[in-house]
């Protein structure tokens, strides 16, 4: 409508006039928009932040009203099949082509440079898994990042480069070009007789020995004519490069000297070795860009050297094309939305042709983010509904997201289901609350029983050769009486200490009492071996370690139930809920805590002898 809208416009100002020149130049722009109005009309479809291996997916999504933070799911294929689980909410921003995932491992690029690496793996309790996240070594500089992949020998990053300085540091990255042996030629040539493709087969060697990298040179000393040629393909900013992750260090591999710099490109694990992945462009034999082909770059060799090149032919109409690996062969899906349904046909690209495999259909899920991964042994259809919210319960009529899974012979394997975020059951709430409700009671009761004004019931009467134990040294001797336990737990259910403290009672996602067994463990230790020692030694193995004892008031041994009420008043000490009494010993009168008020005791350590020799220097200048 816009669009017939300016042509009237232009209809009316190109009348007949006093000046010609301006006549023409209005007709040139009639002509110019009627062309651009009879094109075809491309809807480009929005991709989902999905990421896929051989045994697990992941989703990342943005808040609805905060852009720059997302959340992350994940599902592992041995879960209910409509399950996922949260992993963590993050900071950034998140694109598509900035993720990917392997062995578990899910990898993110941010725009900013910045490389995480979420690992996820099952815990030894029932029904729950860990997560590990770490930093890995940023990006170059002044790259822009324009797909990524993993494969067996780590991350790949196809980037963008539009500055001259950028280039000559990305260059100087360069991998030296590994010394081609006979018996490699040999297998090559055998494989092409054969018609299986570059880097497939018995052209892999996996127990050959991937070249050595060469260290990054200092960027003042680069010589860019040098890289100039080496890499005659790449003359003109901006330009591609493909990188890769090797020991902590980035390190630059050559494309092809006719790559296509600036299309439309997918990098494409379809090779289970430790060479670079493929490469695939959106263009046509010619070398140039076109809706209806695809061309893809197989490295000949582990250094990519040599690439060789093959064109697919693709429907011009297709909205959105996507690459994925299935047993280790390249597929096509080509998506299109007909009358409310998502329409995602599959091939597999073999020797420059298109075999249809099948079609996966999500109905009424239009208009729609998607996405398409594969999944090991099939492939995976994803779809989110627009302005819905996927982490609404399981009872919705209607789910916001859905998925299906089919094989290579073009049979479904899964039928479309509703995907919804696990959540917590309104029971393991109400326990939660429960406890820490009981917590705050019973804290408070003792302490309006038992923190007296009046001095006379807590006054302390120690011998002079005892003195009240300084908080330094009581929290070191805490520290060491927490160590077994706290170490014992992480090397058991194998995990950090970041985790660790996750999963105590009444804290972060510790939501059932499986999910609170290693903190649990942590504190029946801690109050365990700490109380038996106690009523042995009036001692704990960090107050022997550090000179410590505890006593009753008068600095005598205090009795058994002292001790008990003190070992066993721990337990609330450490739950989130009551942390703050750890502040106790601070502003108690004789550095008490809620154990200690409550038990009557205190905790001392030796007199320095230099109190003593004073006292004898006073008392002889009395006698004088």
């Amino acid at each position: 409508m816009a669009g017939l809208i300016g042509i009237n416009y232009l209809y009316r100002v190109t009348r007949p006039s006093a000046n010609l020149c301006a006549n023409r130049l209005r007709l040139i722009c009639l002509l110019w928009i009627s062309v651009c109005l009879m094109a075809p009309v491309t809807v480009r479809a929005q991709s989902l932040s999905a990421a896929a291996d051989g045994s697990r997916f992941w989703l990342l999504t943005p808040e609805a009203d905060q852009p720059d933070i997302f959340n992350i799911y994940h599902h592992a294929y041995t879960d209910p099949s409509g399950e996922l689980n949260k992993v963590d909410t993050l900071r950034g921003e998140v694109r598509p082509h900035c993720i990917a995932a392997r062995d578990d491992t899910l990898w993110i690029i941010y725009p900013d440079g910045t490389v995480q690496a979420i690992q996820a793996h099952p815990s030894l309790l029932n029904d729950t898994w860990v997560y590990k996240v770490r930093a890995e070594p940023r990006l170059p500089v002044g790259v822009s990042v324009r797909d990524t992949t993993l494969t067996r020998s780590g991350l790949w990053v196809l980037v963008r480069i539009e500055e001259q300085e950028t280039l000559s540091r990305i260059d100087a990255l360069a991998q030296p070009a590994g010394k081609t042996s006979r018996g490699d030629t040999a297998r090559r040539q055998r494989n092409l007789a054969i018609g299986l493709p570059p880097g497939h087969g018995m052209d892999d060697d996996e127990d050959a020995e991937t070249p050595s990298a060469e260290s990054v040179p200092d960027e003042d000393t680069v010589d860019q004519a040098s890289n100039d040629e080496e890499l005659p393909g790449a003359t003109a900013l901006p330009v591609d490069r493909l990188l890769t992750l090797r020991n902590g260090q980035w390190r630059s591999y050559p494309l092809a000297q006719d790559w296509p710099h600036g299309t439309e490109a997918w990098l494409v694990a379809d090779r289970d070795h430790h060479g670079p992945p493929s490469l695939a462009a959106r263009i046509a034999s010619n070398g140039r860009p076109s809706r209806s082909a695809i061309t893809v770059y197989h490295a000949t060799d582990r250094t990519a050297q040599g690439w060789t090149e093959t064109t697919y032919p693709l429907d011009p109409a297709a909205e959105g094309v996507s690459l994925i690996t299935v047993q280790d062969q390249l597929v096509l899906a080509q998506h299109n939305h007909e009358e409310g349904r998502l329409v995602t046909a599959l091939s597999v690209l073999r020797n420059g042709k298109l075999l249809p495999v099948g079609k996966m259909t999500l109905d009424d899920v239009s208009p729609t983010r998607w996405a398409v991964q594969g999944t090991g042994t099939s492939a995976a259809l994803i779809a989110q509904r627009l302005n819905t919210d996927f982490t609404d319960t399981a009872t919705s009529s209607i789910p916001p997201m859905v998925w299906m899974r089919a094989d290579m012979r073009g049979q479904t394997v899964l039928e479309p289901t509703g995907l919804y975020v696990k959540m917590r059951s309104k029971m393991d709430d109400f326990v939660q609350y429960a406890m820490l409700g009981f917590v705050v009671i019973l804290i408070t009761v003792l302490m309006l029983a038992f923190w007296r004004r009046d001095s006379a019931w807590n006054r302390l009467d120690l011998p002079p050769e005892l003195i009240i134990a300084d908080l330094p040294r009581r929290a070191a001797a805490a520290a060491l009486d927490m160590a077994p336990g706290l170490l014992g737990a992480m090397f058991y259910f194998d995990l950090s200490a970041e985790e660790l403290l996750l999963r105590w009672p009444g804290n972060g996602i510790a939501q059932t009492a499986v999910q609170m067994l290693p903190g649990a463990i942590v504190i029946a230790i801690f109050v365990t071996h700490t109380t038996i020692t106690e009523l042995f030694l009036a001692r704990t193995l960090g107050k022997t370690i550090t000179g410590l004892r505890t006593t009753s008031l008068t600095g005598e041994r205090p009795r058994a139930w002292q001790l008990l009420v003190r070992g066993l008043l721990k337990c609330l000490d450490l739950l989130p809920g009551a942390w703050l009494l750890l502040m106790l010993p601070v502003i108690a009168p004789h550095r008490q805590r809620l154990g200690d008020l409550v038990g009557r005791t205190v905790v001392v350590s030796d007199a320095p002898p230099q109190a003593d020799e004073d006292q004898n220097e006073s008392e002889e200048s009395l006698d004088d």
